[in-house]
Formats: structure tokens, sequence, C-alpha cells
């Protein structure tokens, strides 16, 4: 059996936005941390008064984590009301189900001071629409929620399980940053339905962060959609929206395009279009349009590995609606082919 350490992070750690939401991480780096860096199944209460932001990493590879642990550490982390941020990650764990969700939501359901979850599920036990379920009843109770990740494993990834979670998602009209990771997910244009419909009612959100790659079954419809929700955010600053390898044509890009002109206020865009075969001068006209009065830009980034449908005429657009930009600081352009 192995023994609980737990220490102050490293800067390496604290720095590491790689896997924390913009929002997540202003909040993190306001309050003293701690981790835990190995936990066996005897647990006793570790923490002091002062820890506010806790970062928690169960490695199925190094220790035998069970729905089991994750009850007895949800036991010890109901004593703590003063945490404000929470990093867990479970990976490699094939013997968390639903069960071991439910009690980690019963956990830091409690801390009355919590403004950011960050939730990394990799290659987990079975979670269903139950465990979700229980998720979001867990997250709307905290009322001062500011930002939300969710990192998901591709076997949790259903229509009906985001069904669920959507649903949860729209109730969650205080927060500010959302991130949410479904890479190499077998969901359909249902699944952006139904997001699209939540996220018209999160007017509070300042940034997003969504990605979808490798999510085949994804089509215009689907896009057209999750644009419809996403132009209602009017208070947005920053969007990443990650697209690789979907498969849509010009009018699927066309309602994003529209989505843009909406967002008054955005400061930062990153837009990842890699080994989508489909894309021609047409589509990147439609995003040039909705760019051109976003006055307010700072910084863009257009990804666009593995694309040969387009000329030097879409380019050309891009770059006329950029020079309009006086306020833009930064902008990348990645081609390869």
């Amino acid at each position: 059996m192995t023994s609980t350490v737990l220490s102050e992070p490293t800067q390496e750690e604290q720095n590491n936005q790689g896997n924390l939401s913009e929002g997540s991480m202003k909040i993190i780096n306001q309050y003293h941390q701690y981790k835990i860096e190995q936990t066996p199944n005897t647990l006793g209460d570790q923490f002091t008064k002062k820890t506010d932001a806790l970062i928690l990493k169960f490695n199925g590879k190094r220790d035998e984590i069970s729905d089991e642990t994750l009850r007895k550490f949800s036991k010890t982390m109901m004593t703590q009301r003063k945490v404000r941020s929470l990093y867990i990650q479970c990976q490699n764990c094939p013997l968390v189900t639903d069960k071991g969700l439910k009690h980690l939501t019963k956990g830091f359901q409690r801390f009355t001071s919590l403004k950011s979850v960050h939730l990394a599920l990799d290659r987990t036990g079975k979670i269903s629409s139950e465990g979700l379920k229980q998720l979001g009843e867990g997250l709307q109770r905290i009322k001062t929620l500011q930002s939300f990740d969710l990192i998901f494993d591709v076997s949790a990834i259903t229509d009906e399980n985001l069904g669920v979670l959507s649903e949860y998602l729209q109730k969650l009209n205080f927060l500010k940053s959302l991130h949410l990771g479904f890479d190499f997910a077998r969901i359909t244009d249902k699944s952006l339905k139904n997001l699209g419909d939540s996220l018209r009612r999160l007017k509070c959100l300042q940034s997003i962060y969504l990605s979808f790659e490798y999510s085949y079954q994804i089509k215009d419809e689907g896009l057209k959609m999750l644009s419809d929700g996403l132009k209602k955010l009017i208070s947005l600053e920053s969007m990443t929206l990650n697209l690789e390898c979907c498969k849509y044509s010009d009018e699927g890009l066309k309602n994003i395009g529209e989505a843009l002109q909406s967002l008054i206020n955005l400061k930062s865009l990153r837009l990842n279009l890699s080994s989508c075969w489909k894309i021609t001068d047409n589509e990147l006209k439609s995003l040039s349009d909705g760019l051109k009065d976003l006055t307010s830009l700072q910084s863009v980034t257009f990804i666009l590995r593995n694309n040969k449908d387009f000329t030097d005429e879409g380019l050309e657009a891009l770059g006329q609606s950029l020079k309009r930009l006086n306020s833009l600081k930064f902008f990348l352009l990645e081609l390869t082919w």
C-alpha cells in the first residue's frame, strides 16, 4: 500500500494550462494549493483549513482505485468547506463507475465557496447517463461555481449522455467559463442540438472551449444548431472551437461565421479546421465576413492543416477582414499539406 503524499504543487503543475481552461487557471492561481500525489484505499483527514485549491490525481496503474476508494475520499472531502478550486483526474481506473462519480459529486457539492471544477475521466469503467445526472444535480447546487471543465473518455460520450449533461448545463447560468472536450466521440448532430440549446441560456459566459476532434458523424445540421446557441453568448471574450476531421461543408462554416458576427465582445478566437477536405474559398469567405466587425479581437488563430481545396482567393478575403481589426495583436495561420 502506498502512502498519501500531501505537498505543494510544482511551478510546472501550477502553469499547466494545457489541462485547465483559462477561467480555471485564473481561479486556481489565486489560492493556496495542495495536491494528492498518491491515493491508497485508506484515507485519513490529511487536509488543512487553508486548503483552497485541491488537485487530485488518481492513476490506476499506480494505485488500485475503485468506487470504494472514491467513497472514502469523498467522506474526507466533506470536511472541507472552503475549497474554491477542484481538479480531479481519474486515469486508467476501470473500477471507477457511476457510483464513483456519485461519491465525488457528493463530496464536492458541500464546498460552500467552490468556484472552479475540472473533471477529467480517462479510461475509467462504465459512466452512463445516471452518473452524469448525479454530476449535473451536484453542480447546480453550487451557486458559487464560475468555471467548469469536463474532459471525457470516448467510451462515455454518447448522444444519450450528452443529452443528460446538456439538460443540467443550461441550469448553470452563473458560469463564466466552460471547457468541454469530447474528442473521438461517436455523437451525432443531436448532441450539438442539445448543447446549442443549453449554451443560449448561459448569458454570463465569457470563455468557452469546445473540442469535437475526429467526431466523424457531426455534419452541417449539427454545426447550425451549435451556432444558434453560440450567437447568444454576447458576453463571450474567448472562444476555442476544435472541429478537426469533422464532416461538414460550406453551409456548416457559413453558420459559424454568422455566429461570430454576434460576438461583439470577443477578444480571442482559436479555430481548428484541420483535415476537413471540403473547406473551400467560400468557407473562408464566410469566416472572414464573421470576423470583419469584431473590433475587440486581439488574438486570432486559424489551424488549417491538411486542407487542399481553398486558394489564394480565400486567404485574401481573410486578410482583408483582418486589416479592419485595429485591436489585433496576434494572428497565427497554420497551413501544412
